[in-house]
């Protein structure tokens, strides 16, 4: 549970960084949806993996600078 309140605090500040920062989420959210529909399991746990911690391993340097006392390291 601890780790799902920090990315909850990541994506809400990845909002504060710019809507370039969440297209790719808004793309892989499409994937998701198109894989739902047609059924296609293969490879989805993967996929799902990396849809979650992509985007928040991509924002954190960038959260980091700008929000220094957010965080602790």
């Amino acid at each position: 549970m601890r780790i799902v309140t920090h990315q909850d605090r990541v994506r809400r500040l990845q909002v504060r960084l710019g809507t370039e920062q969440l297209w790719p989420a808004h793309q892989e959210h499409q994937q998701i949806f198109n894989t739902i529909m047609m059924r296609n399991n293969k490879d989805m746990d993967d996929f799902l993996y990396g849809h979650l911690t992509a985007g928040y391993r991509k924002a954190l340097p960038e959260l980091l600078k700008r929000y220094p006392d957010y965080f602790s390291i």
